[in-house]
Parts: C-alpha cells; sequence; structure tokens
C-alpha cells in the first residue's frame, strides 16, 4: 500500500503589518487570543491564522466540524431593483433567483465574489477583504442607473464558517431550520441560537456554511456555535486551514 499523498503548498496567511492605516478587529478578537490563536494581518484586518490547540485543523474539517472567523470577509449589502442592477454587472451566468447563490464578478474588479440573493429586492454580496474596494466602486456605478441601493456592509455583519460533516447536526440543534434545505449555491435569511442570521451555502467541498449576524451578536454566536461544534467533537480552525481547504 502507498503511502498518503502530500498534499499541495498553502500560502501563510501575511504576517506583515500593512503599509499605513488603523488594524481592523472582529468582535471575537479577545476570546481568539484567549484560544492562545496565532494572530496575522491580512490586508488591514487581523484574523486568527490558527490556534495552539490545533496541530491538524484540516483534520478537524475533515472529521467532525470546525468554526472560523471570517469577519474579515467584503460584505456588500444590495437593496432594490436587484434585476435592474444585476442587468448591469457581469456575472458569467443567469442572475440568481431569490435563494440561489451566483458568482459575481463586476466590472472594475478582478476575479469573482459570491452573490446571495436572499429575496426579490435583497443580496449579500460577498468578496475577498483585499478586493473589496474595486468591488465595492464598481458595484456603486452600477447602482448609479439602477434604482438600487450599494453599502460596504463589511463592520456591519460578523461572520462565522462552520466546515465538516457534522455542520448539519450544528445547524439543527440552534434553529428551527432544516439543514435539507441547505443545498450548494444556497443562502437563506432565518434565525440560529435565536439571533436573525443570513446562512450562505459556499461552493466549498462538503458541508461549508458561513453564517453572519450583526456585529452585536458575534461574540454571542460565537460562543454559542462554539458550544455546539465542541459537543460534535470540533474545534476552532483558523485561517490556514481554510485556505488548505480552497476558500478564499
Amino acid at each position: 500500500m502507498s503511502g498518503p499523498s502530500r498534499a499541495p503548498a498553502v500560502p501563510e496567511v501575511a504576517e506583515v503589518l500593512p503599509a499605513a492605516g488603523p488594524l481592523m478587529r472582529s468582535p471575537m478578537h479577545r476570546m481568539h487570543r484567549a484560544l492562545e490563536a496565532r494572530i496575522a494581518v491580512e490586508g488591514c484586518w487581523e484574523v486568527p491564522a490558527a490556534y495552539a490547540a490545533g496541530a491538524d485543523e484540516r483534520r478537524v474539517i475533515d472529521e467532525t466540524v470546525g468554526l472560523a472567523d471570517i469577519t474579515a470577509r467584503g460584505k456588500v449589502d444590495l437593496r432594490g431593483d436587484l434585476d435592474a442592477l444585476l442587468e448591469r454587472l457581469d456575472l458569467g451566468g443567469p442572475p440568481p433567483a431569490r435563494g440561489e447563490v451566483a458568482a459575481l464578478a463586476p466590472r472594475g474588479g478582478a476575479g469573482a465574489g459570491l452573490l446571495a440573493r436572499i429575496s426579490g429586492r435583497w443580496a449579500l454580496a460577498l468578496f475577498g477583504h483585499a478586493d473589496l474596494e474595486p468591488r465595492l466602486a464598481a458595484l456603486m456605478d452600477a447602482a448609479d442607473s439602477a434604482p438600487a441601493m450599494v453599502t460596504d456592509a463589511t463592520s456591519l455583519h460578523a461572520g462565522l464558517l462552520l466546515a465538516g460533516p457534522r455542520t448539519a447536526a450544528v445547524v439543527s440543534r440552534l434553529g428551527a431550520l432544516d439543514p435539507a434545505r441547505l443545498e450548494p449555491a444556497t443562502c437563506v435569511a432565518t434565525r440560529i441560537a435565536e439571533i436573525p442570521a443570513i446562512l450562505v451555502r459556499n461552493g466549498l467541498p462538503g458541508m461549508a456554511l458561513e453564517v453572519y449576524v450583526g456585529s452585536e451578536y458575534g461574540r454571542y454566536a460565537w460562543e454559542t456555535l462554539l458550544g455546539a461544534v465542541r459537543a460534535q467533537g470540533g474545534r476552532p480552525v483558523g485561517w490556514q486551514a481554510l485556505r488548505a481547504l480552497g476558500w478564499r
């Protein structure tokens, strides 16, 4: 029997301070410090790269469930006549219907983000934090000729990511939503742990779910989700493990 194949090298999360400007922190920053997280800097954000207690966080994701803080993900709130707005954008395919998630590559930005259409007149655009500024500008340009409002909501939402085969069990424990509804490339506005939340099933392999709550609920959501994750045999995971999974 041949030995295990070697996983491809994953770039380390940057640990170089930005040239200028303040550093941003998620509402859960102190909690990561208490968990002995190795904090790294990406762009203008401090993020938990890995935790001292998790020597193999990728294995946690493969076998149980991991919880990550993705508050640094760029988030843009879109409201109004989305059909008119989306006509002016390069989606690379048909616009998503209500409850669907599609790739989004607005003119003026490099690469693609995700567009989660929560309702007919409300969507959340999600980008890598480093690309937020040009993509926000492209969306605002498109909104100039459409009856729609574009708002940078990056700091308004705390973001968490659940990944692993026991993700559905965590969701079932904390909300009334049937996890079977969370098919790939879907989204829903619901309640989790008794607070309003937006759930986005992204394109990662297996079960991976992005959870967005108001920043004022961030610490409560982290504590509650982490308790449910640990009950399933999981634990916190950092950005290094997410990068190995293919998340951007």
